[in-house]
């Protein structure tokens, strides 16, 4: 447990301490999604990052979208319609006491943005700028600054 007391800076030091024991593991799981076969029917893709209301529980999930998007969780495949849990080791992240979380500190937003950016640096370390499809990675409700960060060269639709 992070006990309370830490200023921003020195929370965001932190943060980015514990991020950087976990971009092995994240650059591992990104390049082996890089490895798998995307179908044409698959057009683009978006990554997003929950983050927990009163700690700093942390998920982050890939869904694919495209032609012909289907719902099958017996299929393995990629395939428009397709989310996958994105594992890059953020269990181990840590826990924060939860007036981290209260709208002084406003913990959830600085982490959102630490990890938005975070995940970025791993897509690219691990390949990902020259993925066959447009992807972006956003925060789940806006939480943060909001803004969308592009991963690949290829652009979003308009």
């Amino acid at each position: 447990m992070i006990p309370f007391g830490l200023k921003k800076d020195a929370f965001v030091t932190r943060c980015t301490r514990l991020l950087d024991k976990c971009a092995p593991q994240a650059i591992g799981t990104l390049r082996d999604l890089f490895a798998r076969e995307l179908p044409p029917t698959v057009t683009a893709a978006s990554v997003e990052l929950f983050v927990g209301d009163d700690d700093a529980g942390l998920d982050a999930w890939i869904s694919f979208d495209g032609r012909d998007r289907k719902v099958d969780s017996q299929d393995p495949g990629l395939f428009p319609g397709r989310s996958l849990k994105l594992e890059l080791g953020l269990e181990a992240f840590g826990e924060f006491d939860e007036r981290y979380f209260g709208e002084k500190f406003d913990g959830g937003a600085l982490i959102a943005d630490l990890v938005k950016r975070w995940i970025a640096e791993c897509w690219w370390k691990a390949g990902g700028w020259t993925y066959a499809v447009p992807v972006e990675v956003s925060v789940h409700d806006g939480l943060g600054d909001g803004t969308p960060i592009r991963l690949t060269e290829r652009k979003p639709a308009a």
